[in-house]
């Protein structure tokens, strides 16, 4: 996308905001336009230590955003870990809820064997879930 086009991009979405009253917001890094509706947008007050938005700022400036911006993708980069880590916790529950169900699991020389061929670029076969032998 060449300046011309962002530009045109740009005076189309302005345009389209202010007959809607939304937000716009414009990356000139990745060459992409955002617009977001703030009609449906809530706002929420959050408390700062003064040294906490001077490092916010700093941050922000540094990585050429706005420090609204930068808080915005720390707040969804925070949520969307701790979804992934609720996940993970949701799986390793099944699991383990399997294994003491059955008493089956592979034998970690199994694993690691399996593991190894497959960073080394082979396809090696699954290792079978068994019961340990007393």
């Amino acid at each position: 996308m060449n300046r011309e086009d962002l530009e045109h991009i740009i005076v189309r979405a302005t345009l389209n905001c202010r007959a809607r009253f939304d937000v716009l917001q414009v990356c000139y890094s990745c060459t992409t336009v955002n617009v977001m509706r703030s009609i449906n947008m809530p706002t929420t007050t959050i408390r700062l230590e003064d040294e906490l938005r001077a490092r916010i700022a700093a941050a922000a400036a540094r990585s050429g955003r706005s420090s609204h911006a930068f808080i915005l993708d720390a707040l969804s980069d925070m949520v969307e870990r701790s979804e992934l880590d609720e996940e993970l916790h949701r799986i390793a529950d099944k699991r383990w809820a399997a294994l003491q169900r059955t008493g089956e699991s592979v034998a970690w020389e199994d694993a690691a064997a399996y593991l190894k061929a497959r960073a080394a670029g082979q396809k090696p076969r699954r290792p079978t879930a068994r019961r340990p032998t007393p």
